[in-house]
C-alpha cells in the first residue's frame, strides 16, 4: 500500500497533466470557434514540442526556462513549416467549400 509521503508529488503530477490535457482543450475549442473546422492536427504539434522539451531538458541538460522557450520555437516551426499549418489550409477550403453538413474532422491534415 503507497503510504501518504507521496501524495502531494501525486496532486502536483494529476494538476500539471489536467493543465496541459485544458490547455489543448482550449486549443481544439478557439480553433472551431473561429474557424467552425476542428483541426485534430493540433495534438501532433503539442507531442513536438512536449518530446522536445523532454529532449532539450532531460537529455540535452538546459535549464527549464530555456527548454520552454525552444521547445515552444519547435511547436511554431512544426506548425509553420513546409507540413504544417500552410500545406493544410487549402485542404480545410476546400473541405468547408463543399458543403459538408455537420462536423468536419481533420485528423491528419
Amino acid at each position: 500500500m503507497p503510504s501518504l509521503a507521496i501524495l502531494p508529488q501525486l496532486i502536483i503530477n494529476g494538476l500539471i497533466a489536467g493543465s496541459i490535457y485544458a490547455l489543448a482543450a482550449s486549443g481544439f475549442s478557439l480553433v472551431y470557434y473561429v474557424m467552425k473546422f476542428l483541426h485534430f492536427a493540433q495534438g501532433a504539434v503539442i507531442t513536438y514540442a512536449a518530446y522536445a522539451m523532454l529532449l532539450l531538458y532531460s537529455q540535452l541538460g538546459l535549464g527549464s526556462a530555456v527548454s520552454i522557450i525552444l521547445s515552444i520555437a519547435v511547436a511554431v516551426l512544426v506548425q509553420h513549416g513546409k507540413h504544417g499549418a500552410s500545406s493544410a489550409a487549402p485542404i480545410a477550403k476546400k473541405v468547408i467549400e463543399a458543403a459538408l453538413k455537420g462536423q468536419v474532422l481533420s485528423a491528419g491534415l
